[in-house]
């Protein structure tokens, strides 16, 4: 699903990508972001991915995967 993000200032206005960033990925990108990446709890499997580097470089890849064998 396209998605569509503006931060003015961290995120260039014209950046296209095609990378994989799901809605379950918002939870720990958004602690980290936060500076609260310690709040995710530690004593269950947490499905979401930190894509914090993909969202403020300007060249950055997604760190999500297509596989769901592990």
């Amino acid at each position: 699903m396209p998605g569509i993000v503006t931060w003015p200032g961290m995120v260039p206005a014209d950046r296209a990508s095609d990378g994989i960033f799901s809605l379950m990925d918002l939870f720990a990108t958004c602690l980290t972001l936060a500076g609260a990446e310690e709040s995710v709890p530690t004593d269950r499997y947490i499905d979401a991915v930190d894509q914090t580097s993909f969202l403020l470089d300007p060249e950055g890849e997604s760190t999500a995967s297509t596989s769901t064998t592990g």
